[in-house]
């Protein structure tokens, strides 16, 4: 699935989909972004469905083995980035 389908198909999540996690993380920062208000910074996220929950979980559950490559990751394309745009 590309990046493109996972942004089509966000709002009919189903976790039977090939790339439910990802599917998860889009539909929950869409509810997250659709709820907050600007000006006071607070976050109200109303019910969020179960499926998609559950996914979140599963993925937090398994942070500590792929948030620090992920880091690392990051530190290397922001070190990149600086670099071009410092030439």
């Amino acid at each position: 699935m590309k990046l493109a389908d996972v942004i089509r198909y966000h709002h009919t999540f189903s976790s039977s989909a090939r790339e439910y996690k990802f599917l998860a993380i889009v539909g929950l920062a869409d509810v997250i972004l659709n709820t907050s208000n600007p000006a006071d910074s607070k976050i109200s996220i109303p019910d969020v469905s179960p499926e998609i929950k559950k996914a979140v979980y599963d993925i937090l559950d398994t942070l500590p083995v792929w948030f620090p490559v992920l880091s690392e990751n990051i530190e290397s394309a922001c070190s990149f980035f600086m670099t071009e745009l410092k030439q």
